[in-house]
């Protein structure tokens, strides 16, 4: 019983609660905020076979399950979205 008291507060403090990355600004076009994570190791080899070892400053998992590394290459700001298979859906420069 004394446990059933204590999931049901926490779960309801949990929902009051925002996100960890709430201060981030970033959200995606469904309104639910990205996640900061570290994606699957599949993940991670693509982004080095696709950019070499350039540092990832933050990766994100999407709402939509796609994962984005945030990085710079050559001074300049870049975003770069794969798949949880790690298939390269898009690779831009940051706006």
């Amino acid at each position: 019983m004394i446990l059933a008291i204590a999931v049901t507060v926490v779960s309801c403090t949990k929902q009051g609660l925002p996100n960890d990355n709430s201060s981030s600004g970033s959200s995606s076009s469904t309104g639910v905020e990205d996640r900061v994570g570290t994606p699957p190791a599949v993940v991670a080899a693509a982004f080095v076979t696709n950019f070499g070892n350039v540092p990832v400053r933050q990766w994100k998992l999407r709402s939509d399950g796609t994962w984005r590394a945030h990085f710079t290459r050559n001074g300049v700001a870049w975003e770069a979205t794969y798949t949880a298979a790690g298939v390269l859906i898009k690779s831009e420069a940051s706006r």
